[in-house]
């Protein structure tokens, strides 16, 4: 449960959440310097990079891991399926350390795609959480959301990721639809 106020389809302002424990996230605007990636972040976050195709956020205490990438271009993994191998082979170069894991493939009633990682593992000695999504949309484009937190901040992270992909606009399209309904999870 949550509640908050929009403005012109993103988050804004105050958010209360009541689910796990109660928190509350002030979340501002923020849209790129092409307009083409307009979502709500965290007053938390400071911008790190922006392009047309990239958005990267931090944690302004710096010494706290929370990031947030937004990006979009050409799909170069061919499918889901090998963006998803991709995913897990990026993890296991890095050699890191499972805890956890788990990913699911969803498809709409609109024809639209995603798969869905959740990933608790250990890197550099230092447990974390990674919570991605991944679409190939209309014109062959690839779009991909992360948030990385450290395991101590998980919750928030969550409520981060799950906020910021249900009110971001690619090229003034909305990237999941909350008119669609999830027709298959694999």
């Amino acid at each position: 449960m949550e509640a908050g106020y929009f403005k012109e389809g993103i988050r804004t302002g105050i958010w209360r959440y009541y689910f796990p424990a109660e928190d509350s996230i002030e979340w501002m605007p923020f849209i790129n310097s092409t307009h083409s990636i307009v979502t709500n972040i965290p007053d938390f976050l400071q911008v790190a990079e922006n392009y047309d195709s990239l958005a990267f956020f931090i944690h302004r205490d710096t010494s706290k891991l929370f990031k947030v990438i937004i990006s979009k271009g050409p799909n170069t993994f061919g499918s889901l399926q090998q963006y998803h191998d991709s995913v897990i082979a990026e993890f296991n170069r890095k050699k890191v350390q499972y805890i956890d894991s788990s990913s699911q493939s969803l498809a709409t009633s609109q024809a639209d795609t995603y798969i869905y990682h959740q990933i608790h593992g250990i890197y550099n000695a230092q447990p974390f959480y990674t919570f991605n999504v991944g679409s190939i949309k209309s014109g062959n484009t690839f779009i991909e959301v992360t948030v990385r937190t450290s395991a101590d901040n998980e919750s928030q992270g969550r409520k981060v990721f799950f906020s910021i992909i249900q009110n971001i606009f690619i090229d003034a399209q909305r990237f999941m639809n909350n008119k669609d309904v999830i027709s298959a999870i694999h």
